[in-house]
């Protein structure tokens, strides 16, 4: 018969389960701060790997939601 249409579908693993480690956090000045961490290797075959971390950045005297991805 007929060739059937192509679908192309991608199976997601499970996001990796533990944090980066050794995470520092520098003032470089009063506005700028330089964080550094540890890559941390998925631990399990079934896990995803690493493609970038996300810093959430907001106001001491704010609420967490006020955060600003960067």
């Amino acid at each position: 018969g007929p060739e059937s249409e192509r679908y192309l579908e991608r199976t997601y693993k499970k996001a990796p389960q533990k944090p980066p480690f050794s995470v520092n956090v520098f003032e470089v000045n009063p506005s700028t701060i330089r964080v550094t961490w540890r890559y941390v290797q998925p631990s399990l075959e079934e896990e995803e790997s690493l493609i970038g971390y996300r810093i959430r950045v907001w106001e001491l005297d704010q609420d967490m939601s006020t955060a600003n991805d960067t």
